[in-house]
């Protein structure tokens, strides 16, 4: 069962969901929105976040880190938003999977 992510702070609840037609840095095309989707699905699985955050969620995520150029906010992003706190919930070393996430989380082009 999947236990929803419900607490954000002021940062993170900026972020609107769905994304679909929204995400910051890429052009309006399916295609890009669906490769944002498949680095969600990989992360979901590499960390076993099945129960501890929607795939909406995840995607809202990855999409407000994204729009970040810097590497330190970035991951201050990460931290503060749903996954940091579905990381959190999970018990992962938060320090090591935000840097293996950022890793697969595309910079967008400003």
């Amino acid at each position: 069962m999947m236990r929803p992510v419900t607490e954000f702070n002021s940062i993170a609840a900026n972020v609107e969901v769905p994304v679909r037609s929204r995400a910051p840095g890429f052009s309006s095309s399916d295609a890009s929105l669906i490769a944002l989707e498949r680095v969600a699905d990989d992360i979901r699985s590499r960390f076993g976040l099945d129960e501890f955050i929607s795939q909406a969620d995840l995607v809202a995520s990855l999409t407000y880190v994204m729009a970040t150029p810097g590497a330190r906010q970035r991951w201050m992003r990460a931290f503060g938003s749903p996954l940091g706190r579905a990381l959190i919930a999970a018990k992962r070393d938060l320090n090591t999977t935000l840097a293996a996430v950022l890793v697969l989380v595309p910079t967008a082009k400003h």
